[in-house]
């Protein structure tokens, strides 16, 4: 008699770094013919698109992101949420899942919330030192929580998590090639640099980042002048006044190739969330952070950017003094650099998610 398939439903969304952890655990999983694999997350998020090209069945339901400051629409967010419960339960209850694993995001609200009405085994994974609002939600619902440092971090980090009894260290599962280059580096990069200029990567998280691009846009005469310039800015936010500037050259996104010029990197700015950061680190670099300001976030960029500025592995700047002094960032970061570089060496995560995959077969059964 051949063994029943166990469904197992990913959910998570809202940014990159929400779904290209969950899209690393479904690879591994996916050849496995024990299991069956479905996500479920919003009609028209980031994650749909993504998800359709891993060839997973995707199931979209209604999701409503509450906003941090006063808003009408978050008036509508209960109903929201309350519809997407509602259509949760009907893809479950015809699909029977055997555990939901949860990377987190506004989307995964109503699966999380769903899956715990029908007793089904609920994980979700928090990146951060401090846990996000959709996390803190979901995490009443949760039967265990996969965290990234160990949890001796969290307890002198933050006093006030009621879920750390639930918390299980398991690092963060990077994309294939990150882990590749891990223990692969390639030493060459795809854009040559003429005249022996040094190369300086930037990128806005994913969704890109207006203000560093601003910042960027302002001084990128000058800074052509002694780099060659990757500027990973953001779907839909090209500038066409640039494509004549030598030496710089400007994407929406990189979905192939982001480790080796991460790893070849002279100089990456970027934002602070705990995706980036670790990509970065795993390809054996470091980088200027410039975390996103508590009036638009939580502070967890910030925590993350101070965390491992304190470890000295990064450089930290807040957007308005890196506005005003780049060029001084950027030369003490070059003269910090191999210092830095050391003590990222020294940083013990797992990447490759094997530890998760144990859990979420034993979760499984």
């Amino acid at each position: 008699m051949e063994k029943k398939q166990k469904v197992i439903f990913f959910t998570g969304g809202g940014s990159l770094g929400h779904v290209t952890p969950n899209l690393t655990l479904i690879k591994s999983l996916k050849n496995n013919k024990n299991y069956r694999l479905c996500y479920i997350g919003s009609y028209n998020g980031v994650e749909k698109s993504i998800v359709h090209n891993a060839n997973v069945k995707y199931f979209g339901v209604c999701t409503a992101k509450i906003k941090r400051h006063w808003a009408l629409s978050n008036l509508f967010t209960p109903i929201m949420v309350l519809i997407g419960i509602m259509q949760s339960l009907i893809v479950f209850l015809e699909h029977k899942p055997n555990l939901i694993y949860s990377k987190g995001g506004f989307v995964s609200l109503p699966p999380v919330i769903a899956a715990k009405l029908l007793g089904v085994k609920v994980i979700i994974h928090e990146s951060d030192l401090s846990i996000g609002l959709a996390n803190r939600i979901c995490g009443h619902f949760a039967d265990k929580i996969h965290c990234t440092f160990n949890k001796n971090v969290y307890e002198l980090f933050s006093r006030k998590n009621k879920f750390i009894d639930k918390y299980y260290p398991t690092g963060v599962p990077l994309r294939s090639e990150f882990v590749k280059e891990l223990s692969h580096p390639v030493t060459h990069s795809f854009i040559p640099k003429p005249n022996g200029k040094k190369m300086i990567l930037i990128f806005g998280g994913s969704l890109g980042s207006e203000s560093i691009n601003a910042i960027i846009d302002i001084n990128l005469k000058e800074l052509v002048k002694n780099y060659v310039v990757i500027h990973i800015r953001g779907r839909g936010k090209l500038n066409d006044s640039n494509s004549t500037i030598t030496n710089y050259h400007q994407f929406e996104f990189m979905s192939e190739n982001i480790s080796h010029y991460m790893s070849n990197a002279d100089v990456i700015i970027s934002r602070a969330g705990m995706t980036s950061i670790l990509e970065i680190a795993s390809c054996g670099n470091s980088a200027i952070l410039i975390p996103l300001p508590k009036t638009i976030s939580r502070g967890d960029q910030i925590e993350n950017a101070n965390f491992f500025s304190n470890l000295g592995c990064f450089a930290t700047c807040n957007e308005d003094e890196f506005a005003e002094r780049i060029y001084e960032e950027l030369n003490e970061f070059e003269i910090n650099k191999s210092n830095l570089i050391e003590n990222v060496k020294k940083l013990r995560f797992d990447y490759t998610g094997n530890s998760i995959i144990k859990d979420i077969h034993q979760m499984s059964e």
